[in-house]
């Protein structure tokens, strides 16, 4: 069981890396990117624009340990985007999921 030990901190430094990497982007990426890594390779998700897609895949490269970048993004427009940000906050995480 230790053989995993190294695995489990390099794919935890590797996401820390990548997460303050898209922190430390122009854009407030780090808010709306979920990010998972495992064995060098790093999936990108979210709802973003195809501009901010291609940021965040462009910060991530970047960053070393990075082996492989994999976009699994639902891309919005613009528009679709400026009515997110207008639009009121959702109470639906407060209501219990019910099935």
């Amino acid at each position: 069981r230790s053989f995993m030990f190294p695995q489990k901190v390099h794919k935890t430094l590797l996401t820390s890396r990548v997460k303050a990497a898209l922190i430390d982007s122009k854009d407030p990426l780090a808010n709306v990117v979920k990010v998972v890594t495992a064995r060098g390779t790093v999936y990108l998700m979210g709802r973003v624009t195809e501009q901010e897609a291609a940021q965040a895949a462009n910060t991530v490269r970047g960053v070393s340990g990075v082996q492989k970048v994999v976009r699994v993004f639902e891309v919005i427009s613009e528009e679709e985007l400026a009515k997110l940000k207008t639009a009121p906050p959702s109470d639906a995480a407060s209501k219990p999921v019910t099935r």
